[in-house]
């Protein structure tokens, strides 16, 4: 038995090498297999990087379109304000035209109607006076 654990040197020798080599070779797969993940982690973060871009550029683009909307908006609701005013000032006059219209039309009834009742009055007093002092 000590016989078949003894190794002589050479064999030692040659297995350290060979293991070596193996060793180195397993290294080497190691630093490519290193060299690919690092090129795959880099891909991916500018990937990432990338798509951050993207999305920064489209809250952009559309904070600018919005932006733009609320200044239209403000601009027709400006617009609308003043045709409101516009309109709400026509509206005002034309009613004290109507009301000016109004007093004139019952200041002219009540003169038509004095003048009438002057009118009847003296025809009554005329035709008193035709039968009492001209029969």
């Amino acid at each position: 038995m000590a016989e078949e654990q003894y190794v002589n040197r050479d064999q030692h020798r040659a297995d350290m090498a060979e293991l070596r080599g193996e060793l180195k070779e397993e290294i080497a797969g190691l630093r490519q297999d290193m060299a690919v993940l690092a090129k795959t982690v880099e891909h991916l973060g500018q990937t990432i990087v990338s798509g951050f871009t993207e999305m920064r550029q489209a809250i952009s683009d559309l904070n600018a379109r919005l932006d733009r909307q609320e200044e239209t908006r403000r601009q027709d609701m400006s617009v609308l304000s003043t045709r409101l005013d516009r309109q709400e000032a026509v509206l005002r006059q034309e009613i004290r035209d109507v009301r000016q219209d109004i007093r004139d039309v019952r200041t002219t009834s009540q003169r038509q109607l004095w003048v009438l009742i002057g009118v009847v009055i003296v025809t009554m007093v005329g035709g008193m006076i035709k039968v009492v002092f001209f029969p």
